[in-house]
């Protein structure tokens, strides 16, 4: 019986763990310094009602692709359904994934019309995050990023 009850106990520890949300400042890259230079930025946004996520890799686990990762990551987290293209309404999320050169932001429903179904994604990642992500200035990157996003749902 007491085999049963901890096999029983375990599954349902594993089911929670597995399908818990995500922290805000997912940095498997390791380039965040633990989101602390973030923190006003994303004070900022939840004040918008947004809910902002920052994710960094530098290794896709398996994922063919940068894009698939990050919406591995989002179905995984609970943000996004399993396609990751149904994303919770609130939710801006940016990513990078240096050692693939890769960028990647997505958003909720909330903001399709501020960020113009995306395409403000462009000027933002182009005008604000690249130039400092070509320095490695990862923080920078996505400080600037994330103020232009609030400025545009403001």
């Amino acid at each position: 019986m007491k085999s049963k009850l901890f096999s029983l106990v375990a599954v349902i520890l594993f089911a929670i763990s597995a399908h818990a949300s995500c922290p805000t400042y997912m940095d498997g890259a390791h380039i965040l310094n633990g989101g602390s230079e973030l923190r006003n930025i994303t004070a900022k946004l939840q004040n918008l009602d947004a809910e902002p996520y920052y994710l960094t890799t530098n290794d896709l686990h398996g994922a063919p692709d940068f894009d698939t990762y990050v919406k591995n990551t989002m179905y995984n987290c609970h943000i996004s359904d399993s396609s990751g293209n149904n994303i919770k309404n609130n939710v801006i999320l940016f990513a990078v994934y240096p050692a693939g050169r890769g960028i990647s932001m997505y958003e909720g429903s909330l903001w399709y019309a501020a960020l113009g179904n995306g395409s403000k994604f462009q000027d933002i990642k182009d005008n604000y995050m690249k130039p400092k992500f070509r320095d490695r200035d990862w923080v920078g990157g996505f400080k600037l990023g994330a103020n232009a996003t609030a400025d545009y749902i403001v």
